[in-house]
């Protein structure tokens, strides 16, 4: 109500004054305008905006650097930070960003980027196509551990050709670049910053060109960002966007219910009808690209038998778990992509048979199942009752013999584990979920190339296969649209019949969202933005 009291304290006294000796005609005039002034700010939120958005996570950050970011989650955390030279529309259409224009080569080999002019970093150092090759250097530079190399492809070189254009010069064709510059592991962060910081502070306080600022990071607590006044476009609505950490579904639920916070991430699907019952929030659910599974490490016996990883694919009922764990807030996978994926090719489930299950573990050697416990890693809160699937998993493996001992960890330690390299590899199992933007690459590329094992990036089975791999390289440099679907349906009926990695259910992305909370933006691989966003009470 303060803006109103200006305007009735500074402009009606004077007003009536004049009004007094103009007559009644003029004074309705006046206080008809005053009203409808006064209506349009209520209607648009003036008087009841909030400028906090709190958001409640279930994981915590490892890191917030974009090149060594390691989920989904912590990336759109990232975004708000730390801008690309492209943007992905909720479509997958891409739009200028920090790149006001592109063009390509005709030999695919070069893509030369107009770099926007004006734009500062949140240090001030001046973004320009300098700053841009920095960036993309730490992507391929061999001292930096980070997963996404696979984003940018076979990149050679970075040439700036002036002081606001550069080329990306690849050592070879590579369809998905594109793609892969509007992925939060290519922002263009500071090079000033990563240069006068320790790394110990830059990978918690990245410093890039976005909406927002990261204020401040409490392991275990809470990641604060506040609005950057200096940014190059329009300004943020929220001055500040404070993630609480907070693993229990639950209690995230909980907080969304009784005004504590406006986001809940990932609620449980068992909590989705009270979600739905309660007028104060909205549910916000849609098919995700994620599709969670298990993972064998094929470096480990057993699990190296290809016989093995097919009996345990047979043992889980993955259609009951779907339906009676995740309640409706899953599909079960018909093939190792989600089927919004480009190169998404159908495939029929491994269908639940416990006695197949023990005729292919007799056949493999294991007639009586298999002695040695299997350490099955994973961890909570990262998405929808993974603790009550990976128990479920642990149930039906062990009805056909095989003990499974489940090691729960936090994020942080969990991501260690999962890149150890392989002669310190220390888990049989793993519950791997996965979702990226929608082209076949990002996901087969990542996790089943025999380049990309551990410490590297995500193969995490330690799978190789030198067809599978010939497949997914043709792929990725194949032009031709059919030509390179065709490559991907390939390499999925390999993969397929190889089960490295034992696809069960697409995961949706489920938010409990405070009902006053006004334009948020869902993208489809697990992502939103709040940067448009406003609470209207």
């Amino acid at each position: 109500m303060t803006l109103l009291k200006v305007v009735q304290s500074e402009v009606v006294p004077e007003t009536q004054s004049r009004l007094l000796k103009e007559g009644k005609v003029m004074r309705k005039f006046f206080a008809v305008l005053l009203a409808g002034l006064a209506l349009l700010l209520i209607v648009t939120g003036v008087f009841a905006q909030d400028d906090t958005i709190k958001i409640a996570i279930g994981v915590e950050p490892d890191v917030l650097d974009p090149v060594r970011q390691s989920t989904v989650l912590i990336a759109n955390i990232v975004d708000f930070t730390c801008e690309t030279l492209l943007y992905m529309t909720p479509d997958s259409e891409l739009e200028p960003l920090l790149a006001t224009s592109w063009s390509v080569s005709p030999s695919g080999l070069e893509y030369t980027f107009n770099i926007r002019q004006g734009v500062k970093f949140h240090d001030s150092t001046p973004l320009n196509a300098e700053a841009v090759k920095f960036s993309f250097d730490r992507i391929i530079d061999p001292n930096i551990p980070t997963p996404w190399s696979g984003y940018v492809g076979p990149l050679e070189r970075v040439e700036v050709v002036d002081e606001y254009i550069v080329r990306v010069i690849l050592s070879k064709p590579f369809a998905p670049f594109l793609t892969g510059a509007a992925y939060t592991a290519t922002a263009i962060v500071s090079p000033t910053a990563v240069r006068d910081m320790s790394p110990e502070e830059f990978i918690f306080s990245p410093v890039g060109t976005g909406p927002f600022k990261i204020e401040s990071y409490v392991p275990g607590v809470r990641v604060v960002q506040v609005r950057n006044e200096d940014y190059w476009g329009d300004l943020a609505l929220p001055k500040k966007i404070i993630w609480n950490i907070v693993p229990e579904a639950g209690t995230r639920l909980a907080q969304v219910l009784s005004g504590d916070i406006d986001i809940a991430y990932q609620i449980s699907p068992a909590d989705i009808p009270r979600v739905e019952a309660n007028p104060s929030v909205e549910l916000v659910s849609v098919p995700s690209t994620r599709t969670m599974g298990l993972c064998f490490n094929t470096s480990k016996p057993p699990y190296d038998d290809k016989k093995v990883r097919q009996a345990l694919a047979h043992a889980i009922d993955a259609d009951a778990i779907a339906e009676d764990i995740m309640r409706g807030a899953a599909s079960r996978s018909t093939g190792l992509l989600a089927p919004s994926f480009f190169g998404y090719y159908e495939l029929p489930p491994y269908e639940y048979n416990p006695e197949l299950s023990k005729q292919l573990l007799a056949e493999a050697g294991y007639p009586d199942g298999i002695d040695d416990i299997a350490m099955f890693f994973h961890t909570a809160g990262r998405t929808p009752m993974d603790t009550e699937v990976c128990q479920a998993i642990q149930a039906y493996l062990g009805e056909v013999g095989v003990d499974v001992a489940l090691v729960t960890m936090d994020w942080s330690a969990f991501i260690a584990a999962l890149l150890s390299p392989r002669d310190k590899s220390p888990y049989h199992l793993t519950n791997l979920s996965w979702g990226t933007p929608p082209d076949a690459h990002h996901t087969l590329y990542t996790l089943f190339h025999s380049s990309m094992h551990p410490p590297k990036s995500f193969n995490l089975s330690f799978y190789s296969n030198a067809e599978v791999d010939r497949l997914l390289e043709e792929a990725a440099v194949e032009v031709d649209r059919n030509v390179r679907r065709d490559l991907y349906r390939q390499a999925s009926v390999i993969l397929w019949e190889d089960v490295p990695w034992d696809t069960l259910y697409v995961v949706n992305m489920s938010l409990a969202v405070n009902a006053d909370l006004r334009d948020l933006i869902v993208y489809p691989w697990e992502k939103f933005s709040v940067v448009k966003s406003y609470l209207e009470k």
